[in-house]
Order: structure tokens, then sequence, then C-alpha cells
């Protein structure tokens, strides 16, 4: 099911902050706690200035903030990933949402890379990967990513694991099946569904 009003939180997009892939600029919210406006907010991050956000065309969920998001200090994958809360309820950890640290990569110019893979009550969402970028200073400079809000998603297979495999020995010898079967989850075009992905 795609996102309601009542559980989507947009970015405030007003004049500066200018979007992508969009033909004219369009408003959006981001919810905090004081309802301070995500525009107001990353402006103080950036000192006075706001920086260039692209949303997603699927779900209007931002996938790109060049600048500054949070205040935080990050100097391990911990850090990182409370700094993915301070954006608000978007990429907070509730609803079963959780990020798992999957690795860091360091650049030629000291830029670390944090990268984590997106899952819902413990079973991994194919291809949700969100990056905090930190300069030398660890400061939270860039966040890209994919990213899917999900909520009141059934994740009980209707295929059993071994009924899963057994349909793709028909298909393929046994000895080309290279791992046992792991549940995912697809989420394209606003919607989803559960599979047994095998590695042939």
């Amino acid at each position: 099911t795609r996102l309601t009003e009542d559980n989507r939180y947009f970015f405030d997009c007003i004049n500066t902050i200018t979007m992508e892939k969009k033909e004219s600029t369009e408003v959006f919210r981001v919810r905090y706690g004081e309802e301070l406006s995500a525009r107001e907010r990353l402006i103080q991050f950036n000192d006075g200035v706001a920086p260039e956000v692209t949303v997603s065309e699927d779900d209007e969920l931002p996938t790109f903030i060049d600048g500054k998001f949070t205040n935080r200090t990050i100097n391990n994958e911990e850090d990182a990933k409370k700094a993915l809360s301070d954006l608000g309820d978007i990429y907070k950890e509730n609803l079963g949402n959780d990020y798992k640290f999957k690795k860091v990569d360091t650049d030629v110019d000291g830029f670390k890379f944090y990268y984590f893979d997106q899952y819902y009550n413990g079973v991994p969402i194919y291809a949700k990967q969100m990056k905090v970028c930190v300069d030398q200073n660890g400061n939270a400079v860039a966040l890209s990513g994919d990213f899917d809000y999900i909520s009141d998603f059934d994740i009980e297979p209707a295929v059993s694991r071994e009924d899963a495999k057994d349909s793709l020995l028909g298909i393929y010898e046994s000895s080309n099946i290279l791992n046992s079967g792991e549940l995912v989850i697809f989420s394209l075009n606003g919607y989803r569904w559960l599979a047994w992905m095998f590695e042939v």
C-alpha cells in the first residue's frame, strides 16, 4: 500500500530548496517534535544557506541532501545511525523500520561513507540503503540513498523456503543454487511483496 497523508512527512522546500526531476518548486513538509520546518532546520545547520534536496518521484521522500542535516558529531557507525533519526520521523526507527550497519568507506580526501541497509521487522528490504557522508571533522555533510517507509506489512510468507527452493530445482541444478534462501521485501512504485531470494 502507498503511504497515507497521516504517516507521510514531507520536506518544506519553499523558494531556495530546489527539487531535481521536478518541473517546478513544490512544497513538502517534515514533522519535527517542535514543528520546526525542515527548511528552517536545514538552513540553521548550513550557516544560513538552504542545501539542495532531491526527492524520489515514487513516494516524494528525500533521497539526497547536499549539506548538513544534523549537528551531531559522527565518529563511528553508531553516531551515523543516530544521525538518521535527527531528520525527524522519516528515517526514525519506528513501526518496525530499522537500519543495520553494512560498511564504511574512506575516500582519498578523508571523507567517510557509512552504509546502512534498511530492514522491516527483521526482514531486509531489497536494495534499500542509506549512506551518510562525513567530513574529516565528523560533520555529516550529505545524505543519500533509497528509503521505503513501511508500516502494517505482513512478513509471514505464503510459500515455505523449501517449496520455493523446490520450484527452482525444475530450472537449475541443485549445485547451482548457492544459498539456502533469504526472505526479503521487494518494493517498487508503491507496491511491496515478500520473496525468497536465492543465489544461482
